[in-house]
């Protein structure tokens, strides 16, 4: 699991606000063979008690599609997942953003799996 932050670009941009990470399911089962995105948003964030809003989706590099998309509006909550994407034989990347004043302010991927 990787990780790469998210960084606000116009509230407090020295701070990091999220992680992006990638989840992959291998198990016996070839219906289990699945991929998640998680996007965390760091206490320090949260703390400042703004709202925001938290886009999360896996985004294959193969089909230059994001699968699994699932979006949560004016939220102070810390984890978001995607729907699961049926993308572990394609090269992909957890993906996530963050509106906060109905602006991207944050957007990030995690490293690419392949």
């Amino acid at each position: 699991m990787e990780r790469a932050p998210i960084r606000p670009r116009t509230i407090r941009t020295l701070a990091t606000a999220a992680s992006t990470l990638l989840f992959t399911a291998l198990l016996s089962s070839p219906s289990c063979r699945q991929n998640w995105g998680y996007v965390w948003v760091w206490e320090s964030f949260r703390d400042r008690d703004i709202p925001y809003d938290v886009g999360v989706a896996v985004y294959s590099y193969t089909t230059g599609q994001q699968y699994g998309n699932k979006y949560t509006a004016n939220t102070r909550r810390a984890a978001f997942w995607s729907g699961a994407a049926n993308t572990v034989t394609h090269c992909t990347s957890g993906y996530g953003f963050m509106l906060i004043d109905n602006k991207i302010d944050a957007e990030g991927y995690s490293s690419k799996r392949c």
